[in-house]
């Protein structure tokens, strides 16, 4: 028998294990221990009350992990992870879920939600465009290993750019600053973030970019990940 409850009617030891379990066989590495997990809501800016749980004869079977917040006085909401452990699926568990996650959503009055899949994901798109997701855009990981070289690093801007650094919490009332990109990417949801703010030669600002440090176990700078990129027109 398939039971969906909120994740605030679990323990976060079973609303775990149905993630990790669900991600056991997922496209990247993702298994979390507890305390990372429990952190990850605080940091992604999700939500227990509006997160689901599967269950299967009482054992955890699947996960959808939701966030919903006010932008410019209207209700986002953003899947944050979705799965279902080998055993469990093609039994209609992920539809279940996603049901549930709807219905909450409407409740709450959301006008938007989002998500994000790789490519590769056909089952869950489809499942996804059943409901009324549409595929709006396509996100490109771009990885760099080792350092720039020095000529690139040294190469004049001919068009007589400046930066200022900043935190990520400083590009929101840049005129030209849009919400309108993936949930991970707003400048609210990237922790400890930082941005570059671009001006021209007239002192007006013109762009950002978003990044984030990743810090090694010992507090070394592994790598910067940059987030978003925007320029206003001119």
């Amino acid at each position: 028998m398939i039971i969906i409850k909120p994740l605030s009617q679990c323990s976060f030891s079973d609303a775990l294990e149905a993630f990790n379990k669900g991600f056991e066989d997922y496209y990247i590495p993702v298994e979390m221990s507890l305390d990372q997990f429990i952190c990850r809501f605080g940091v992604d800016r999700l939500s227990v009350e509006h997160s689901f749980v599967a269950f299967y004869n009482d054992t955890p079977a699947g996960i959808m992990l939701n966030g919903i917040k006010r932008v410019k006085g209207k209700k986002h909401a953003w899947n944050g992870g979705t799965s279902v452990a080998f055993l469990y699926r093609k039994m209609g568990i992920g539809e279940a879920l996603l049901k549930a996650t709807l219905e909450k959503y409407q409740q709450q009055g959301v006008v938007e939600a989002s998500l994000e899949a790789f490519t590769v994901n056909k089952k869950a798109i489809h499942l996804y465009e059943k409901y009324g997701y549409e595929i709006v855009d396509t996100l490109f990981f771009l990885k760099h290993r080792g350092s720039f070289p020095a000529s690139l690093l040294k190469k004049k801007n001919q068009l007589a750019y400046s930066l200022k650094r900043r935190l990520a919490k400083d590009i929101q009332n840049l005129p030209f600053y849009t919400y309108d990109v993936p949930w991970k990417n707003q400048f609210d949801c990237i922790c400890d973030g930082e941005s570059f703010i671009a001006l021209n030669e007239r002192n007006e600002e013109v762009g950002y970019l978003l990044f984030q440090k990743n810090f090694s176990s010992i507090g070394i700078v592994r790598h910067r990940e940059f987030r978003y990129f925007l320029s206003r027109k001119r």
